[in-house]
This record gives structure tokens, sequence and C-alpha cells, in this order.
């Protein structure tokens, strides 16, 4: 259990390290209810939210509770098992395709090659920039 809360503060942080060096002005928010774990500002005042999932060594993200609405962004990061200093891999999703796609195929896991191949979401960060250029 213990590993697992470290690979999730990991994971907020390297969402959040790569949020910065887009340029995006984001902060944890750490305890905030409705799937909240970072949160940015939008070119328009909008908040633009970030839902961080974690996957330690497997090849599929066991679908836990996420909110899905406008601005709301599920990230997915997954660590390889070994070596340690190999780099996370992360998976950008709007919160509102990842719950439709869900939902259409009643999954209750998704394979990470899915992710890459149906929903283009392997390092799709732009999908987030882009509402800071907005």
């Amino acid at each position: 259990m213990l590993r697992h809360k470290h690979l999730e503060l990991a994971a907020k942080f390297h969402v959040l390290s790569v949020l910065h060096r887009f340029g995006l002005e984001a902060n944890l928010a750490l305890a905030q209810p409705d799937s909240v774990d970072i949160a940015a500002l939008g070119a328009r005042g909008q908040a633009i939210t970030i839902d961080v999932k974690t996957v330690d060594g497997a090849r599929d993200w066991l679908v836990d509770r996420f909110s899905a609405r406008k601005h709301h962004y599920v990230v997915v990061v997954a660590f390889a098992p070994q070596p340690m200093n190999v780099h996370p891999r992360a998976f950008v999703v709007a919160s509102e395709a990842l719950q439709k796609f869900i939902a259409r195929r009643k999954l209750t896991s998704v394979p990470l090659d899915t992710l890459t191949n149906e929903l283009s979401a392997l390092e799709a960060w732009q999908i987030i920039t882009a509402e800071q250029a907005a």
C-alpha cells in the first residue's frame, strides 16, 4: 500500500512537471473533492482540472471513479515495473470522451494499447495545452 501511495504522488508530480514544461500555470489540488488532482487556468479564465490515475507495471488501467465534465481530463500515468530509470508513459484523455468510450464498451479495465490506438492518448498533452491557447 505504501508503494502505491508513493507512485500516486510521483504520478501527480510527473503530470505537473510536464504541464509546467509546456508553460501552463498548474498546481496540485490536494484533498480536493470530485476527482481533481491538478488545477490550471485556461486562457479565458476557466478552470482546467486533471484527475491523475496510476498504473504500476500492468498493461491495463483498472477503471476507477472519475468525473466527466467539460475542461476536465484524466491522465493515466503508467510506470514500468523495472528498471526504475525508465520514464513513465502518460495517456491524456478528455474525461467526457473517456466516459463515453468506457460506457459504450462496458469496460472495467482498459488496455493501455487501446488508449493509444483508439483514443490517441499516449502523450497527448496538446489536448490540455490547446485550452491554454484558446
